[in-house]
């Protein structure tokens, strides 16, 4: 799940010897992630893509049925061909990190199209401690980030069935790093991955007690209880599997499909109206217009933009960066 220590535990496989995807495609280091999201940019985009094809975004995941990534419909074929694509583009020199959180969710249509199965290691952080983190970065309110939470972690334990899967916690991994870099060494090794010689130190320093900015005592929410299932499940399952069995999953409580969905639909009515914004702009551009709007101007008659209109793109920001558009005046 986004927010939760991935970025670090990519970084310590890094350090250990492990490849990337080419640099000038990684995610830039940012406020959010000082230390890099050592993320394939081409990568991250393509998956969003696959969410939008099954009706979400990142955040707001679609609910997904079983074996969608083997459907014969036109678009899941063309988006396992381009997978296959970048794929043998991206990941030629093996072993190599493959992070994007949204993996979570398209896992199983990565395994169809790469030349050999992953291994997996599963980073998870405590739900609430995601929620403040995504409230502090994308302004979400602490029920959609457990919302999301919920959804990614349950399907995230779907998505690597049939895996060896190492599973750790992020805050041990912060709290004992000599341990955790030990542990994936180990992991790595029995899955015939041999890190760099004596680059374990290199792994560890990366993994700062500074990087963990949110603590769950700091915001005390009702629906965390809802989440303690899942997180049972997942402390029980610390340390490597050679292959990785689905467990028994709670049912995913209602609330979080009634969240997820309110926030789809307030993304397409935000980006309807982008889109509206951007067809006005184009027009208001036009010769034609500009023509037209001149010639009601002197007739008198005819619509016509306000004056307010006229020195803009007729597109304000309002509440929470969203687009607003002043309505033409009518003559």
């Amino acid at each position: 799940m986004h927010r939760s220590g991935t970025s670090a535990v990519a970084h310590s496989a890094v350090e250990l010897g492990l490849s990337t995807p080419d640099s000038d495609d990684l995610i830039a280091a940012g406020p959010y992630n000082e230390h890099g999201y050592w993320e394939s940019r081409t990568i991250s985009q393509f998956d969003e893509r696959v969410l939008r094809h099954l009706g979400g975004t990142w955040s707001a995941p679609p609910r997904i049925s079983a074996d969608w990534e083997e459907s014969d419909d036109a678009t899941m074929v063309a988006l396992r061909s381009q997978a296959a694509e970048l794929a043998a583009a991206s990941f030629a020199r093996p072993p190599m990190v493959m992070k994007d959180p949204r993996l979570c969710l398209t896992l199983p249509l990565w395994r169809t199209v790469l030349t050999s199965e992953p291994v997996a290691v599963l980073v998870f952080r405590e739900p609430l401690e995601v929620a403040l983190s995504l409230q502090e970065r994308d302004g979400f309110p602490p029920t959609l980030g457990l919302a999301l939470w919920h959804r990614y972690v349950r399907q995230s334990l779907v998505s690597l069935v049939g895996l060896p899967v190492l599973v750790v916690e992020y805050a041990r991994a912060l709290n004992e790093p000599h341990h955790w870099v030990d542990d994936l060494v180990a992991f790595l090794g029995d899955n015939g991955i041999t890190p760099g010689a004596d680059r374990s130190d290199q792994a560890t320093r990366v993994l700062a007690h500074d990087l963990r900015h949110h603590r769950t005592a700091t915001l005390p929410v009702t629906l965390e209880s809802e989440q303690q299932p899942l997180l049972e499940i997942l402390r029980s399952s610390l340390g490597g599997h050679d292959q990785w069995s689905i467990p028994e999953l709670p049912a995913e409580p209602s609330w979080v499909e009634d969240v997820i969905s309110l926030t789809l639909a307030g993304q397409a009515v935000a980006a309807a109206m982008q889109a509206a914004q951007q067809e006005l702009k184009w027009v208001k551009q036009s010769r034609l217009f500009r023509a037209t709007s001149a010639l009601w101007r002197m007739t008198g008659t005819g619509p016509v933009l306000s004056p307010a209109d006229e020195g803009s793109d007729a597109a304000d920001s309002g509440p929470n960066g969203t687009a607003t558009a002043a309505p033409a005046a009518f003559r």
